[in-house]
C-alpha cells in the first residue's frame, strides 16, 4: 500500500467527499458467520460500492440491515458501528456518529490498535458536538452585537486578524529571507509548510485504519501577531485524520508575524491536505 500526501495553500476550499471504511477483517467469526462471511454477502458488496460516495442515506440503510443480520456483536458489530459512525460523521450528524462510535468502542475493547482509533473517533466527535454548541452561542452573540454596532474604527480594524490574501507585508516562514518581496515569501512559506506536513503527517494511519482512496482534510489556522500557530481546526470525513492534521499544523515552527499598517497582526490561513492511498 502506498500513501501520497499533497498540500496546497488556499483561502477557499470545497467540502470533501465521503470515504468510510471498516477497521479490519475479522480475526474471529460471529455466530451467523459460521455459515456465511458477512464480507462476502450481497448486502455488504452493495455497501462497499457506496463507500466513497455521497449516498449517505442508502449506505446507512444497508449498514442498519447488516447490523440487524449480524446482531450478535463481535468484530462484525464493531466494524459496522464504525462504518455507521463515519457515515453520520460525514453527514455532520455528530450525536448519532458518537452513539455508533461508542457502540464500536465497547465491541472493540481488547483489540490491539483498533480500540485506540475508536477512542479517538469518539472523543473527536464529542469535541465536534461541543464546538457546534459553542458556535451557535457565538453566532447568537455576534448577531446581538451587530444589531447595536454601526461602525468600527480604523484602529480596531488594523488590529484584527487579516486574511492572507490582503496582508500588506506577509509573514515570514522559518528560514525564508524577509527582504524578499511578498510573492517570493508566499512561495517560500508554501514550500516550507508542504515540506513540514509531508515529513510530519503520520501516513501510516491510513493503513492502520484500513482506509482507501482519496481523503481531504480542510485545515484553517491563525498565525498570531506573536508568530505562533493558533486556532487550528480541521474538517474532514474521518476524525482520526482530522486529529492528525491538527497535530501536524500545531507543530509548525513560530514565524515572523505579518504586518498591516506598520503593526504586527494575526493572519488567517486555510489549506487542504490531500491524502491518497493507493
Amino acid at each position: 500500500m502506498k500513501e501520497i500526501l499533497t498540500v496546497l495553500i488556499l483561502t477557499c476550499v470545497t467540502l470533501p467527499a465521503l470515504q468510510a471504511q471498516r477497521l479490519k477483517k475479522p480475526r474471529q467469526q460471529t455466530k451467523k458467520a459460521v455459515t456465511e462471511n458477512m464480507y462476502k454477502s450481497a448486502v455488504y458488496a452493495a455497501l462497499e460500492k457506496l463507500l466513497g460516495t455521497p449516498h449517505y442515506e442508502e449506505a446507512l440503510e444497508l449498514t442498519s440491515q447488516l447490523l440487524t443480520n449480524y446482531s450478535d456483536g463481535g468484530v462484525y458489530g464493531c466494524n459496522l458501528n464504525f462504518i455507521a459512525g463515519n457515515l453520520y460523521y460525514a453527514s455532520k450528524e455528530y450525536e448519532k456518529a458518537y452513539a455508533h462510535y461508542e457502540a464500536a468502542r465497547v465491541l472493540g475493547e481488547g483489540q490491539s490498535g483498533v480500540y485506540n482509533h475508536l477512542n479517538d473517533a469518539a472523543n473527536r466527535t464529542m469535541y465536534r458536538i461541543e464546538q457546534v454548541k459553542i458556535e451557535a452561542t457565538k453566532k447568537a452573540a455576534k448577531e446581538a452585537a451587530a444589531a447595536t454596532k454601526h461602525h468600527e474604527s480604523n484602529e480596531t480594524a488594523a488590529e484584527a486578524d487579516t486574511a492572507c490574501a490582503v496582508i500588506e507585508k506577509v509573514l515570514v516562514y522559518s528560514g525564508c529571507d524577509r527582504s524578499k518581496p511578498n510573492m517570493d515569501l508566499k512561495t517560500c512559506m508554501s514550500t516550507g509548510i508542504t515540506t513540514h506536513i509531508n515529513q510530519t503527517f503520520n501516513v501510516n494511519l491510513a493503513t492502520q485504519l484500513n482506509l482507501n482512496g482519496k481523503h481531504k482534510i480542510l485545515v484553517s489556522f491563525t498565525i498570531a501577531k506573536t508568530g505562533e500557530v493558533t486556532n487550528v481546526t480541521a474538517d474532514g470525513n474521518q476524525p482520526n485524520l482530522e486529529l492528525e492534521a491538527i497535530r501536524t499544523i500545531r507543530s509548525l515552527p513560530d514565524m515572523k508575524p505579518g504586518m498591516q499598517r506598520g503593526k504586527p497582526v494575526g493572519v488567517i490561513y486555510g489549506l487542504p491536505i490531500l491524502f491518497m492511498v493507493q
